[in-house]
């Protein structure tokens, strides 16, 4: 997979907050936010997917009461 480099300014309170997360796992800042982007990504999909799942129920309890009004 390719890589690409951003630069990203937050706050210093962050800042210090991600030195010793960092610290505390045995990772670069860097490597922290990619794992903290990672998980977030995949929480979004999921909600994501979870609000089709919803759609999903919804069409189907429709033609369920449709078939019942046909038998």
């Amino acid at each position: 997979m390719a890589k690409a480099r951003i630069n990203v300014t937050i706050s210093e309170e962050l800042k210090q907050w991600c030195d010793k997360q960092s610290e505390a796992y045995g990772m670069s800042n860097s490597a922290l936010m990619v794992v903290a982007l990672s998980q977030y990504k995949q929480q979004m999909e999921g909600l994501n997917a979870l609000k089709d799942l919803g759609t999903f129920y919804e069409k189907l309890e429709e033609m369920s009461k449709k078939l019942d009004k046909s038998s």
